[in-house]
């Protein structure tokens, strides 16, 4: 893959997850200043355990993808900054498989998935969804400003 297809997939990337992430503040601020126990963010009809997991596996699908087969010589540091990233997100995905078995076979609208067992879902979706758009927002500014020349090439 060109360097320029996997900047221009980072970017979708990386403003995919920062509409998600614009859901998960609202939701924290319905939760942690209007006290609203189950909140649903800005379009509650997306807000179901289904989309999450769609949501999740799209996104560790799209960042794997970037990562696969790529070697920077110039800034190592980058793929393993960048692969953290994925195996958060990879993570990400596993809590929310669990969450929609929880939620298929218990009925439970917010599911502890594994970590929700010791810490409230909310705040914790929050920052695991903080995570792993920060890292893949560095990795773009990064990647921007060191392979200018291979990205704006052929524009």
């Amino acid at each position: 893959m060109k360097i320029k297809t996997r900047f221009n997939l980072l970017v979708i990337a990386v403003v995919i997850q920062i509409y998600h992430m614009i859901e998960h503040v609202a939701q924290y601020i319905q939760y942690e200043f209007y006290n609203i126990h189950n909140p649903h963010g800005l379009i509650p009809q997306f807000d179901t355990e289904e989309i999450h997991l769609i949501f999740a596996i799209f996104f560790f699908l799209l960042l794997a993808s970037i990562a696969h087969n790529y070697y920077p010589k110039k800034v190592p540091i980058l793929l393993w900054m960048f692969r953290i990233g994925v195996v958060m997100q990879g993570y990400h995905m596993i809590e929310h498989v669990i969450r929609v078995y929880e939620h298929n076979v218990y009925g439970c609208e917010y599911c502890s998935g594994i970590l929700g067992m010791f810490f409230n879902n909310i705040p914790l979706h929050f920052v695991m969804n903080w995570a792993v758009l920060i890292i893949p927002l560095v990795t773009l500014l990064l990647f921007k400003s060191i392979f200018k020349k291979e990205v704006y090439n052929d524009i």
